[in-house]
C-alpha cells in the first residue's frame, strides 16, 4: 500500500514516493529528531508478513549498518511499526549507475574508477563477512561529486526460509534454496542455484564493468532462458576495438572476472581492487597506457596467458619508477607548488592529516578542550566533526585504511598505544599498548608502527623500533632492531619505508614487511643546525633549490 506525502512511519515524515522494487517501496522522508532527510524502504508486505524471512532482512540489515563504508549506502535503522517493516538509509543526491549507461558507454577512466569504488565497497563488506549477490548498474548509485554507493547491500541474499516456502527476488519467485539475482549478471554458480561465496560479486563487477565500457551487456539473451545459457556456456563478445578504445590489460581483467569457475576468477575484492588501481596508476603516468594499439595484422587475437597483463604493468611500473628515481633535477620552475588551498580554518594547532581514499574527507588531530582529538572534515566543507575525543587522553596520528572504512590513530603520551575505529568514530577498540604513528598496509590487514612519538626531527630521544601488528589485533611483530620513524608501506605491501638517524644523518630507509636488512635509499649530508637554533631545518641545511629526486626531510 503506497504511503501518502505527510504520513508518519514511526518517527518519520513521508515526503514523497522515490521508486518501487521487487523488495518494497522507497520513500523521501524526514527525521525530525535529527533534522535530516532519509530514504525509507518499506518492505513489500509478501516479504513483512513471513516472520523467518522478516528476521533475516533485520539481521541483514544491521550487518550492513556495521560497515561504515565511503562506497556502500549506510543503513540507520531497521523498523516496524503496525504491521510494516521499513529499512532507513542514507538519502543518496544522484543517478543510479542504470540512468548513466542509458546515454551509451563511459570512457575508460571513468569506468574503472567507478568499478575500483566498487570493488573497495565490496572488499570492505566480504572482510566481515557480508555478500551483495545482486550487483548491478541499477543497485549503484552515483553522487553529484561522483563518488558511488552501493545500494541492497546484503538485502538481496538468498533467503534460507523452509523447505516450501517461496519467496519472490527481484520479480521472480523461485522455490527457496535456489539463489536469484538479476539476469546478466548472475555467476554461474548462482544460475545452476549451486552454493556461492564473495566470488560471485566479483562476476557481478566484471559483467558491470563490461557494460560501462561497452555500453551492451555482456550476456544478454531474447529470453530469460537464452541469457541464462549464454552466461554458463558462452564468453562475453569480443570488445570492438575500433570502437572501444581499453588496454589488453583492462580487457584481461574484465574477463578474468567473468570466468565460469569461480577458482579462475580473481579470489578477492581485495586483488581486483589493487588490479584496477595498478592499472589506474600505469594510465595516470603513461596516458597511453588506456588506449589500445593499432591491431596487427600479423598478430592475430587471442586470449594471453593470465601472467601476461600482470607481467606489462609490473614492467611499466619499474620504467616509471625508474625514471622518477634516475631523471635529471628539474628547474625550480616546474617544482614548485603553484597553489595552495586551505581546508580547515580553526585557530587550534592540527597536525597529522590523512585524506580518505575518495578524496572527499580529511581526518586530523587537533588541540580541544585542553587534549587533542581526532577530527573529520568533508573537504570543501567548513565544519570539522569531532570523531574520537576522550578527554582522558590525546589521540593523535590519524590513518584512514585502504579501502576507507577504518582509521587507526595512536594515544599521545609516554608509551603511545595504537588504537582502531570505524571512519565516523565508532567502535574504538584498542590494538597495542604502545606506539606511534599507525600506518596501514595495503591490503589493510597490518598495521605499523613505531616507538617514539617525534615532534622535532632534530631533538630526538632516542632510538625507536618499528613494529607491525594485525589489524584484527595481536601480539606486535618486531620488524627492524635498529632506528625508525614514521613508516610507511610500499603500494605491494612487500617493504616498508621509514626515515632513521643514524650516526647524526638522517637518512631514508627501507626494509622487507617480513624483516631483514634495511636498504638505504638515500645518503644525503647530515642536517647542520647553527646555534641556538629550533627549527627542524635551519638556513645552512636547506639546499639552494629543491632536489626532484629526493623527498623532502
Amino acid at each position: 500500500m503506497a504511503l501518502p506525502p505527510g504520513a508518519q512511519l514511526g518517527h518519520y515524515e513521508i515526503l514523497a514516493g522515490i521508486g518501487a522494487g521487487g523488495m518494497g517501496e522507497i520513500y523521501r522522508a524526514r527525521d525530525p529528531r535529527l533534522d535530516r532527510e532519509v530514504a525509507i524502504k518499506v518492505i513489500a508486505p509478501a516479504l513483512s508478513g513471513d516472520a523467518g524471512v522478516l528476521a533475516r532482512f533485520e539481521r541483514e540489515a544491521m550487518s550492513v549498518a556495521r560497515l561504515s563504508h565511503a562506497n556502500i549506502l549506510a543503513i540507520h535503522e531497521f523498523g516496524r511499526e503496525a504491521g510494516t517493516a521499513f529499512v532507513v538509509m542514507e538519502l543518496i543526491d544522484g543517478e543510479t549507475l542504470r540512468a548513466r549507461l542509458e546515454t551509451g558507454a563511459l570512457p575508460a577512466r571513468r569506468a574503472v574508477t567507478y568499478a575500483l569504488q566498487i570493488a573497495r565497497g565490496v572488499a570492505a563488506a566480504h572482510a566481515r563477512g557480508v555478500a551483495h549477490r545482486d550487483l548491478k548498474p541499477e543497485n549503484v548509485m552515483i553522487t553529484r561529486e561522483d563518488q558511488v554507493k552501493i545500494l541492497d547491500f546484503g538485502l538481496a541474499k538468498p533467503l534460507e526460509t523452509g523447505g516450501g516456502d517461496m519467496t519472490r527476488v527481484g520479480g521472480l519467485t523461485t522455490h527457496a534454496g535456489f539463489v536469484l539475482g538479476t539476469f546478466g549478471y548472475m555467476a554461474p554458480e548462482q544460475v545452476r542455484g549451486l552454493s556461492v561465496d564473495h566470488r560471485t560479486d566479483i562476476f557481478a563487477i566484471g559483467a558491470v564493468l563490461y557494460e560501462m565500457l561497452t555500453g551492451q551487456r555482456a550476456f544478454q539473451g531474447a529470453t530469460a532462458a537464452d541469457t541464462m545459457s549464454a552466461i554458463l556456456t558462452r564468453d562475453p563478445p569480443e570488445v570492438d576495438s575500433a570502437r572501444v578504445a581499453i588496454s589488453p590489460g583492462l580487457d584481461r581483467i574484465v574477463r578474468r572476472c567473468l570466468e565460469k569457475s569461480p577458482d579462475l576468477r580473481f579470489q578477492s575484492a581485495t586483488d581486483l581492487a589493487f588490479a584496477l588501481e595498478t592499472l589506474s596508476t600505469i594510465s595516470t603516468a603513461h596516458p597511453s597506457a588506456i588506449q589500445v594499439p593499432e591491431p596487427s595484422a600479423a598478430a592475430p587475437r587471442g586470449r594471453l596467458p593470465v601472467w601476461v597483463p600482470w607481467a606489462v604493468a609490473a614492467g611499466a611500473a619499474v620504467v616509471a619508477a625508474a625514471a622518477w628515481i634516475w631523471r635529471p633535477a628539474a628547474p625550480s620552475s616546474e617544482i614548485r607548488w603553484s597553489a595552495f588551498t586551505r581546508v580547515t580554518e580553526s585557530a587550534a594547532e592540527e597536525t597529522s592529516p590523512s585524506l580518505s581514499p575518495d578524496g572527499n574527507t580529511v581526518v586530523y588531530a587537533m588541540t580541544g578542550r585542553g587534549t587533542w582529538g581526532i577530527y573529520s572534515q568533508r573537504v570543501g566543507g567548513r565544519n570539522p566533526t569531532p570523531i574520537v575525543d576522550d578527554p582522558k587522553r590525546n589521540e593523535r596520528g590519524p590513518a584512514f585504511s585502504p579501502d576507507g572504512s577504518l582509521i587507526a590513530f595512536h594515544e599521545s603520551g609516554a608509551t603511545g598505544g595504537i588504537f582502531v575505529a570505524g571512519a565516523t568514530g565508532e567502535s574504538v577498540r584498542r590494538l597495542t599498548d604502545f606506539g606511534f604513528d599507525p600506518a596501514w598496509s595495503p591490503d589493510g590487514r597490518e598495521i605499523a608502527f613505531a616507538t617514539e612519538e617525534v615532534g622535532d626531527p632534530s631533538s630526538r630521544l632516542g632510538d625507536s623500533t618499528l613494529y607491525v601488528v594485525d589489524a584484527a589485533g595481536g601480539t606486535p611483530r618486531k620488524v627492524i632492531d635498529g632506528d625508525g620513524i614514521q613508516p610507511a608501506w610500499s603500494p605491494s605491501g612487500d617493504r616498508i619505508a621509514y626515515w632513521s638517524n643514524i650516526g647524526g644523518q638522517r637518512d631514508i630507509y627501507t626494509v622487507a614487511a617480513t624483516g631483514g636488512q634495511p636498504v638505504a635509499v638515500t645518503r644525503d649530508p647530515a642536517i647542520v643546525l647553527p646555534t641556538g637554533a629550533t627549527s627542524a631545518v635551519s638556513a645552512t641545511s636547506t639546499p639552494s633549490r629543491p632536489r626532484a629526486a629526493n623527498p623532502s626531510r
